[in-house]
């Protein structure tokens, strides 16, 4: 992945980071939450200790319709067309309605599909926010899988433990009667 700017123009890009903060009247969580990123990479962009992706720029520019020239370089305006967008409510991304269809949990998988794809084809936010989610979503089924087969060996191991404790169970039983029969003897 290509970094934008130079060493000592990291630091610059911070600033410009800090003006987009500042002009929305906004904070670093609400900054990291619209473009998909967590508080402390906007923290390592802000304080310069890590370089400005092409992605991330492009990322940021379309979240807050600032121009990516004047993010990576600080020429020329620094609002696409000259003037700031308005911002929505701070939030990442708009919640869909759910669909009748949804609620009574009917899902069609090919209309997801079709709908995920648009998104990802797309060159918004909501891409990057979207591929987030699915890479969030796929290591968390994949940690769940695991837990279940987790689960399922540590019940065959406590059942297997069961049994040998009533085999030792039985030959303590019957080494009682050994002893007992041996004494009476």
């Amino acid at each position: 992945m290509s970094e934008l700017g130079k060493k000592g123009e990291i630091g610059a890009i911070g600033l410009r980071i800090d003006a987009i903060i500042s002009h929305f009247r906004i904070n670093a969580r609400i900054l990291a939450d619209r473009i998909a990123m967590s508080t402390g990479s906007v923290s390592e962009l802000r304080h310069g200790k890590m370089a400005l992706s092409a992605s991330t720029a492009r990322t940021i520019s379309l979240a807050f319709g600032v121009s990516e020239e004047w993010l990576t370089t600080g020429q020329g305006e620094m609002f696409m067309g000259g003037s700031p967008p308005v911002l929505h409510p701070a939030r990442a991304a708009p919640v869909a309605p759910r669909s009748p269809a949804a609620e009574a949990g009917d899902i069609r998988i090919s209309e997801l599909i079709t709908k995920t794809i648009r998104v990802l084809e797309s060159a918004t936010v909501y891409r990057t926010a979207l591929a987030s989610n699915i890479h969030a979503f796929a290591q968390a089924v994949e940690a769940e899988s695991r837990i279940v087969t987790m689960d399922a060996e540590l019940a065959a191991q406590r059942a297997e433990m069961a049994a040998i404790m009533d085999r030792l169970a039985r030959i303590e039983d019957k080494q009682a009667t050994y002893t007992a029969g041996r004494a009476a003897a």
